[in-house]
């Protein structure tokens, strides 16, 4: 499998620019969303936000979720870059705006070959992936269909 030479560095880059860019959308001051992370318990103040917008800053893991929250996204939505097709190549990724984000989703490994161990990988990814109660819920299904197939 090729393996992305920037996914180091690049996952600052992405939520840097769709904090600005979500910011913009909605209108959002910096100084309002520093206000309402704190209420939130996140300190992030209006110059730490235009550091991580400048690239000089990163989110740390425990800001994550409140920015997110704060900006009425998904947490994974930071971390997606904003693709206009599905086929655009995700920057110094490697896969397709698709592949990264069903990869993000927990939907699919992060594949860039196409491999015959396809199928393997992907199970193994999903049961990695998911937490249990819906590893549960899959096999639940799985033995579903068996028994109404008599096996």
């Amino acid at each position: 499998m090729d393996e992305p030479e920037q996914l180091g560095t690049i996952g600052a880059e992405i939520i840097a620019k769709r904090v600005k860019q979500l910011r913009a959308q909605e209108g959002i001051p910096i100084a309002e969303l520093s206000r309402h992370l704190e209420l939130i318990g996140c300190k992030i103040s209006p110059y730490e936000f235009d550091q991580i917008v400048d690239g000089e800053r990163r989110i740390y893991a425990d800001e994550l979720l409140p920015l997110a929250y704060a900006l009425g996204v998904s947490p994974v939505t930071l971390l997606m870059p904003d693709a206009t097709d599905a086929l655009d190549t995700v920057e110094d990724i490697g896969l397709t705006a698709s592949a990264f984000w069903a990869w993000l989703r927990a939907d699919e490994p992060f594949v860039t070959d196409s491999s015959n161990q396809r199928s393997r990988q992907h199970v193994e990814f999903v049961l990695r992936s998911h937490p249990t109660w819906k590893r549960d819920e899959y096999a639940e299904a799985i033995r579903a269909v068996q028994d109404s197939r008599g096996d």
